[in-house]
């Protein structure tokens, strides 16, 4: 069979339903595309109260967090401040006691002592007593330079000329790690 198309519409008229067909089919395609932007915006804003609640729970729970172990954190706090004191104040530790008891085996029984200065700082001792005699005077000065971690401890010459109960003073430094 023929397709016959028979054109009974007047071009003016033609024209028109031609215009109107496009004019529906963009108001469709603009219907779609509407609707994709609203379903696009309901999906974020539903994300975003799922996310503010989410939030909002986070929140609470680090504050009741916090209230509830404040004093823990408190209490670590102080600690740490003690800990970091107690480093600073041993980073130059020396100990003494090995070094006191070590002068104190070596002094003689006719010898007191009557101070011992220890600047450690300076690395400097300053022994301070009474010799019965001349003899055991220098022999304390010999026992002292026996000593390795003692500088040299020189005797004045006035002392040496003074028989008994002679008062010295040895100045000497400290050969310290």
């Amino acid at each position: 069979m023929m397709d016959l198309k028979l054109n009974l519409l007047p071009p003016d008229k033609k024209n028109r339903l031609k215009n109107l067909i496009s004019f529906i089919f963009s108001k469709h395609i603009l219907e779609i595309i509407l609707i994709g932007c609203c379903v696009i915006a309901m999906a974020l804003i539903w994300s975003w109260v799922v996310l503010q609640e989410g939030f909002s729970e986070l929140i609470a729970s680090s504050y009741s967090v916090n209230k509830e172990y404040l004093s823990y954190n408190q209490e670590i706090k102080k600690i740490n401040i003690h800990i970091n004191g107690v480093q600073k104040a041993s980073q130059n530790f020396w100990p003494t006691l090995p070094y006191i008891t070590q002068i104190a085996q070596n002094l003689p029984a006719d010898i007191k002592l009557t101070a011992l200065y220890c600047d450690f700082d300076n690395k400097k001792m300053e022994l301070q007593g009474v010799a019965k005699t001349r003899d055991d005077l220098v022999n304390y000065q010999e026992k002292l330079k026996e000593i390795s971690w003692l500088g040299e401890t020189n005797t004045p010459l006035s002392k040496l000329f003074q028989k008994n109960d002679i008062s010295f003073e040895f100045k000497t430094s400290l050969k310290t790690p």
